[in-house]
C-alpha cells in the first residue's frame, strides 16, 4: 500500500511583512520563507499539505491550525503551540528548516485557519496565515491500487519516493499523472534521491511497470556510492520504463553501473528522452543506461545536452555496456535511438555504447565528441562476438554523425575497435560523416562508409528514402521535422527540432 502523500507548490518565493512591505523593507536581521504551500489533501479527507522551507539555515519553524476566523495568535503563542484565550489550538507543529508533510484528522468540508512563524534565536519573522479548506472522502483523488486495470497514480515527490518502498509494490503498475520538479527536496545542498530498485540490503530489482505518460521528472540528484545508481537502480527482467522525461538530472556514483534513467538493466525501457543531464560513475556508465545484461529491449531512447564521465571502462554516450552470458540465447535489442553528448571514458568508450556483445542494435545514431584511452568509437568503442554464445551481435542501419574521437592508444570513426574473432559481428549499412580523429592508431579499418552530411532535409529525405543506404522506422518511430539536418524521434519533438549540429554536454 502507498504511503500517504503530499501535494505541494514550489517556486513560490515569498517575502513576508506584517505591514505589507517588499524585500527592501524587511531588515537584513528578519528571517524570511523561501519556500512555502498550504492547502488542502487531494489524497486525504479531512487532511492539509504543508511545505515550509527558510531561506536560512539552522531555523525554527513553528506553526498551528484552529478553526476558521478564530482569535489570531500572537507569536509566544503559536511558538508555545498551546490553547489561547479560549481558542483550542487543533493541531501544533515545530520543525528545523523545513516541513514537509501532510496533517491530518481535521473535519471534512471545514474551513481551517494556519499560522506560522520563525525563529532563531532573537531573530523571528511575521506571521505567515492563510485559511484552507479540507475535502471530503469524494473530493480526494484514486491513487489506485497497483495493478494493470488501476495502477498507482503519482501525483507528487512523495508519491516517487514511495515507488517500490516495499517489496510488495516492486512489482506493481505505476503512471505519471503529472510534472515533477524535484528541486525543492534535491540537491547538492539537500539531500541525494534513493533509486528505485536496488541491489543493496533485502530490496531487489523493480519488476513493475512505470508509465510516464509524457510528463516529465526535472532536477533528479543522486549522490551515491552504491552499485547500480540511477533513477531506477536495477530494473528486473519484467520490469518496464516508458514514455518519460527526464531534464537536468545530476547522477553521481563511486560505484559501477551508473545511468540516468536506470543503472543496471534486465527489463524494457521504452520512449525515453534524457535533456541536459550530467552523469559520472566509474564503469559501465551511460547517459541513459549503465549496464544492460542478460535480456533488456532499449526502444525510442533519446539522450541529448548531456556529459557523460566514467573513470573506468565501458563508457557511452546512451549505455555504457551491452553484454549477456555463453548461454544466453535471445540478443539484447537497443532501437531507434540516439545520443548527442559529451562523453569522457578510458578503455572502450563510445558515442552510442562504450562496449557491446550478444547484441542487434538497428536504427540508431550518435553525435558525440569523446575522450578515452582504447577502444574509443564515435558510435562503439568494443564490439566482438561472445566466446560460445549463440547470439550472431549485428549493427545495422546505423550511423556516427559530426563528432570527435580522442584516444592516447586508439580511435575509429565507427568502431573504436572491433574482433573478428567467434565469428565477428555482423554489420550492415553502418556510415560515417564528418568525424575527426586524434590517436596514435586508426582503427576506423573498413567499418562503416564515410559520406558527405546533408545540407538541407529534402537531400536528407531523398538519402534515406533510398532503401539502399539505410532503413529506418519512420511508420512508428522516426520523423524529419521542417529544416531539419538529421531525423528525430517523435516521442523527442518537444526537445529536439532535428536543425542544430551542435553537441551538448559540459
Amino acid at each position: 500500500m502507498m504511503k500517504k502523500r503530499f501535494l505541494f507548490l514550489t517556486g513560490v518565493l515569498l517575502s513576508l511583512c506584517a505591514c505589507g512591505g517588499t524585500n527592501s523593507e524587511i531588515p537584513e536581521s528578519h528571517l524570511r520563507f523561501n519556500n512555502i504551500a498550504i492547502r488542502e489533501s487531494k489524497l486525504v479527507a479531512g487532511a492539509i499539505d504543508v511545505f515550509v522551507e527558510t531561506l536560512d539555515k539552522d531555523v525554527d519553524i513553528y506553526y498551528l491550525f484552529v478553526d476558521h476566523e478564530a482569535k489570531a495568535p500572537a507569536v509566544s503563542q503559536i511558538i508555545e503551540g498551546k490553547d489561547y484565550d479560549g481558542v483550542k489550538v487543533l493541531s501544533y507543529g515545530s520543525e528545523k528548516d523545513m516541513v514537509y508533510k501532510t496533517v491530518t484528522g481535521f473535519d471534512e468540508l471545514a474551513w481551517i485557519d494556519f499560522y506560522c512563524v520563525l525563529q532563531q534565536e532573537n531573530k523571528i519573522s511575521d506571521i505567515y496565515s492563510t485559511s484552507v479548506m479540507t475535502l471530503d472522502a469524494k473530493g480526494v483523488e484514486d491513487k489506485g491500487d497497483g495493478t494493470l486495470e488501476n495502477p498507482y497514480r503519482i501525483y507528487t515527490v512523495e508519491d516517487l519516493e514511495q515507488v517500490g518502498a516495499e517489496s510488495s509494490t516492486l512489482s506493481a503498475y505505476y503512471e505519471l499523472q503529472n510534472d515533477l520538479d524535484l528541486s525543492a527536496f534535491y540537491g547538492e545542498e539537500k539531500k541525494s534521491f534513493t533509486p528505485i530498485g536496488t541491489q543493496t540490503g533485502s530490496a531487489k530489482a523493480f519488476n513493475g511497470s512505470f508509465n510516464g505518460k509524457g510528463y516529465t521528472i526535472s532536477n533528479l540528484y543522486i549522490n551515491s556510492t552504491s552499485e547500480s545508481t540511477g533513477l531506477f537502480g536495477q530494473l528486473g527482467a519484467d520490469g518496464v520504463i516508458s514514455n518519460l522525461n527526464i531534464e537536468n538530472a545530476k547522477v553521481y556514483s563511486t560505484q559501477q553501473r551508473t545511468g540516468i534513467v536506470v543503472g543496471y538493466s534486465k527489463g524494457t525501457v521504452a520512449n525515453i528522452n534524457v535533456i541536459n543531464g550530467t552523469i559520472h560513475g566509474t564503469r559501465k556508465v551511460g547517459g541513459a543506461i549503465g549496464d544492460v545484461y542478460e535480456t533488456g529491449l532499449c526502444n525510442r531512447i533519446f539522450v541529448k545536452d548531456t556529459y557523460v564521465k566514467g573513470t573506468g571502462d565501458d563508457v557511452g554516450g546512451l549505455i555504457g555496456c551491452v553484454d549477456a552470458t555463453a548461454g544466453d540465447t535471445n540478443p539484447i535489442e537497443v532501437k531507434n535511438s540516439y545520443a548527442i553528448a559529451t562523453v569522457e571514458g578510458t578503455k572502450y568508450a563510445g558515442g552510442f555504447i562504450g562496449y557491446a556483445r550478444c547484441m542487434l542494435i538497428d536504427g540508431c545514431y550518435a553525435m558525440v565528441n569523446i575522450t578515452g584511452t582504447e577502444g574509443v568509437g564515435a558510435f562503439i568503442g568494443m564490439a566482438q562476438h561472445r566466446s560460445g554464445s549463440p547470439v550472431q551481435p549485428k549493427v545495422s542501419n546505423c550511423f556516427a554523425l559530426k563528432g570527435h574521437a580522442e584516444g592516447t592508444s586508439n580511435a575509429g570513426k565507427f568502431f573504436g575497435n572491433f574482433s573478428t574473432s567467434n565469428g565477428g559481428v555482423d554489420t550492415s549499412k553502418i556510415y560515417y560523416s564528418q568525424i575527426t580523429l586524434t590517436a596514435p592508431t586508426d582503427k576506423t579499418g573498413n567499418y562503416g562508409q564515410e559520406i558527405t552530411w546533408f545540407n538541407s532535409s529534402n537531400e536528407l529525405k531523398a538519402w534515406i528514402e533510398n532503401t539502399q543506404n539505410i532503413q529506418l522506422d519512420f511508420e512508428y518511430s522516426w520523423e524529419i521535422q521542417e529544416n531539419a539536418l538529421r531525423p528525430t524521434l517523435k516521442n523527442s519533438k518537444a526537445y529536439d527540432d532535428g536543425v542544430t549540429m551542435s553537441i551538448g554536454g559540459e
